[in-house]
């Protein structure tokens, strides 16, 4: 057949079949790539570091914290909505944070503190922290 600016060749099947092969291949390893270092960290984060609440997942919180000079541990039984801690106490429950300091409502001028506060982990799911020495 001749060759020239005027004529077409016809591509080669055995070719074309190994360059097939290579694209399946590659979109195979870009695959496997994103499986091992996108998704599997993200569901190991889910499983591993978060405290299940209902539906929810809450923040991986510390096992204990300082509130006015004083150290309280986190609670056993997970977290809780603050409707279900305010039907269970019998006054308005105490929320801190992990920051320093010593928020209202949590000790008196007499130097007694609440035996438990509880601390926010997620969107309506808090975690209740018991004081570790006397009140």
């Amino acid at each position: 057949m001749p060759e020239g600016p005027g004529h077409l060749r016809q591509p080669d099947p055995e070719r074309s079949r190994w360059i097939g092969l290579a694209a399946v291949g590659a979109a195979a390893v870009v695959a496997f790539v994103l499986t091992v270092g996108v998704f599997l960290p993200s569901i190991d984060a889910i499983v591993t570091q978060a405290t299940s609440v209902g539906s929810r997942t809450a923040a991986p919180l510390p096992d204990t914290i300082l509130v006015c000079n004083r150290e309280y541990a986190k609670g056993s039984s997970g977290a809780s909505t603050l409707e279900s801690i305010r039907a269970s106490a019998d006054r308005e429950p105490v929320v801190v944070s992990t920051d320093p300091g010593c928020p209202s409502g949590v000790c008196l001028e007499g130097g007694l503190c609440l035996t438990v506060v509880y601390l926010n982990a997620g969107p309506d799911a808090y975690v209740a922290f018991e004081l570790l020495e006397g009140p």
